[in-house]
């Protein structure tokens, strides 16, 4: 993967993931309308892979993995579960899709 490619890939997941985190859903739906989450993330290995790399390359654009690991592993977890946890929090919140 060249330079350019990877490096937008890596924003744009960390861009994704601080949008996600910070987005409260509200549960109210109006009735007979179905809720899609649009703005949800996930990650693969590779990604955090090619993250982790740039940074040991370049410390300074370091996207803030240096929180504490409670926070980075939770974070992490979450973004690689694309199976039972996404879908129980996606019914807790009421998403349809």
């Amino acid at each position: 993967m060249d330079k350019g490619r990877r490096t937008f890939l890596t924003h744009a997941v960390l861009a994704s993931s601080a949008l996600a985190a910070s987005k409260t859903v509200s549960t109210q739906s109006p009735e007979g309308y179905r809720r899609i989450a649009v703005e949800e993330t996930f990650t693969i290995p590779e990604v955090l892979d090619a993250i982790r790399d740039l940074v040991e390359r370049d410390p300074g654009r370091e996207p803030g993995l240096t929180a504490p690991p409670y926070v980075v592993t939770d974070t992490v977890r979450l973004l690689y579960d694309l199976g039972e946890g996404r879908i129980a929090a996606m019914d807790s919140a009421r998403i349809d899709k």
